[in-house]
C-alpha cells in the first residue's frame, strides 16, 4: 500500500497536487505515493479506498492553495462527507504524520477558520513549495517524509527536476550543432554552419518552452541562454554571408 497520501482540493491546486505527485513518484516510486484521480480504479468503493490509503500512510500531505478554506460561499470543509476534511480528521486521529503543503502563495488557516474537529490541524507546521524554487523546496519536503520512514527508491537518489534530464539531451544537440559550426567556418561554409547553429539552438529553445509552460523559472533562462548564445555564436559568419555570391 502507498505510504504517502497526497490530499488535495481539486478546484483549488489540481496541478500543483499533480506536480508534486509526479516528483514525489520519481524519488519514492509510483506505488508509494496515493493521489485519488491515479490511485482508484473505476467501481472501486471511493470512500473506502481513501480510508485504506489513509491508514496504511505513514505521511498525509494536505496541499492548500489560496482557496483550500475560501472555496464556496457555504465552505466544503464545513459539511461531515467532505473527502478533505475526512482525509485529514482521518490521519489526525490515527496519528499518522500531517504535513501542509502551501502552494501558490497560501496561508495556513488559523484554528479558528476551521471547523472544530480539524482544529488542531492548524498547529501542523507549514512547508511552502513556490515555483520559483520547486526544485529545492521538493528536495527539503522529500528529507522530511524520509524521517517519516518513508524510504527513496534506488538507494535514496535524489530528486532532479526535469528540465535537467531535458537540458542534458538539449545540450548534446547544440554541442553537435557547434560542431557543425566549427566545421563550416574551416571549410569557409558560413550558410551551413549558421543553419546547424541554429537547428540546435531551435531545439533547446523548444525543449525550454515547455518548461516555461510548466512555469519553471530554469526553462526561461534556458531559452534566454540559447538565444543569446546563437547571436553570439554566429557573429563571426555574418562578414562570410555577406561576402556570398
Amino acid at each position: 500500500m502507498p505510504l504517502i497520501f497526497i490530499s488535495y482540493r481539486r478546484q483549488d491546486a489540481r496541478g500543483d497536487a499533480g506536480r508534486l505527485a509526479d516528483d514525489l513518484q520519481e524519488a519514492f516510486g509510483e506505488e508509494q505515493v496515493f493521489r485519488d484521480i491515479d490511485a482508484i480504479e473505476a467501481g472501486v468503493d471511493f470512500v473506502q479506498a481513501i480510508d485504506e490509503a489513509v491508514g496504511s500512510s505513514k505521511v498525509l500531505l494536505a496541499v492548500i492553495g489560496p482557496g483550500w478554506a475560501t472555496e464556496s460561499e457555504r465552505r466544503r470543509l464545513d459539511d461531515p462527507n467532505d473527502f478533505v476534511r475526512l482525509e485529514i480528521i482521518s490521519a489526525l486521529e490515527r496519528k499518522i504524520r500531517v504535513i501542509p503543503v502551501l502552494v501558490g502563495d497560501a496561508k495556513m488557516p488559523r484554528a479558528d477558520e476551521l471547523p472544530a474537529p480539524l482544529a488542531p490541524f492548524a498547529r501542523h507546521q507549514a512547508h511552502e513549495v513556490s515555483d520559483k524554487r520547486w526544485k529545492f523546496d521538493i528536495e527539503a519536503l522529500s528529507k522530511i517524509i524520509e524521517k517519516a520512514g518513508v524510504k527513496r527508491r534506488n538507494g535514496g537518489r535524489v530528486v532532479t527536476d526535469r528540465i535537467s534530464r531535458k537540458a542534458i539531451w538539449a545540450s548534446a544537440l547544440l554541442v553537435f550543432a557547434l560542431a557543425g559550426y566549427a566545421s563550416g567556418v574551416k571549410d569557409n561554409q558560413g550558410l551551413g554552419a549558421l543553419v546547424a547553429l541554429l537547428l540546435g539552438a531551435l531545439v533547446l529553445g523548444i525543449v525550454a518552452s515547455y518548461d516555461i509552460a510548466a512555469h519553471r523559472a530554469t526553462g526561461r533562462w534556458l531559452a534566454i541562454g540559447t538565444i543569446a548564445l546563437a547571436g553570439i555564436a554566429t557573429l563571426p559568419l555574418i562578414p562570410q554571408l555577406s561576402d556570398a555570391p
